[in-house]
């Protein structure tokens, strides 16, 4: 019996010292079994991000939204609020930003600019919310299907507040990811500063909040109920900073006019 033994421990022994070895798992993830092209992908993606965009970007004459855009950030100081009626009171982000930055004599190129700066940030935006959700590897897809989606290169081409949208909501929701691996004050600023900005680029950025509640109960085995309040907390406190634009908003319903 002994010797037994002594003959399936050794065949044992053989087997664990043929077997290859497992990485260790205090190694960083980007050392262990990573392909070395990898280190480029954040780079390549920002790249072609950034074509996309940018191609032909000022071929197309504007069309009637985009003069819109231009008529009310021509405004002059804060007559900037009383032409957004123009725009059904639309929040006043996006127009604040391009009545610095549009001037007269302004090129398409020039007007549609800062769409396809937001629209090639939100990329990057993207890809790091993405190695949040689903890891690294899948984290660089999500970044290549958003720099390469049609939907979004066309929205991030024309001279409206719908790319800034895209940036500050995949931003708040970033922050939120960030919030819940370390429920830090930081984060919870970062959270509170993308997500007001989010709802005072467009009215529908106020949907964020709601979504932004429910997308936190799926942290909750890792969030305390103490951090899971407080970020429901940021969320009410994000509420209140845009309570000041809802009578505007009010004012639109009443004319009959769309949000």
């Amino acid at each position: 019996v002994a010797q037994s033994v002594r003959l399936v421990a050794g065949r044992k022994l053989n087997m664990i010292a043929a077997s290859p070895t497992l990485p260790d798992a205090s190694e960083p993830e980007s050392r262990v079994g990573a392909p070395g092209f990898l280190r480029f992908a954040g780079p390549g993606i920002l790249l072609l991000a950034l074509a996309l965009r940018w191609f032909q970007l000022g071929d197309q004459n504007l069309w009637y939204d985009e003069n819109l855009t231009v008529a009310v950030s021509q405004s002059k100081g804060a007559e900037l609020f009383k032409a957004l009626e123009l725009e059904s009171n639309k929040p006043p982000l996006y127009f604040l930003i391009m009545q610095a930055w549009v001037k007269d004599g302004a090129s398409e190129f020039w007007i549609r600019l800062p769409s396809a700066i937001c629209g090639t940030l939100t990329c990057l935006l993207a890809l790091a919310l993405g190695q949040e959700l689903f890891g690294k590897g899948r984290g660089w897809l999500v970044g290549l299907l958003l720099a390469v989606s049609p939907f979004h290169v066309y929205y991030s081409q024309e001279a409206r507040m719908y790319a800034l949208l895209g940036l500050t909501g995949t931003a708040a929701l970033l922050f939120a990811c960030w919030f819940a691996r370390s429920p830090t004050r930081r984060n919870a600023g970062l959270y509170l500063l993308a997500a007001t900005l989010s709802c005072y680029t467009f009215t529908y950025g106020v949907f964020l909040l709601p979504f932004a509640c429910l997308f936190s109960l799926c942290f909750r085995p890792r969030l305390s109920g103490k951090a899971l309040a407080g970020f429901w907390a940021t969320n009410v406190l994000v509420a209140l900073l845009f309570v000041p634009w809802v009578p505007r908003l009010l004012s639109t319903v009443q004319s009959g006019s769309g949000l």
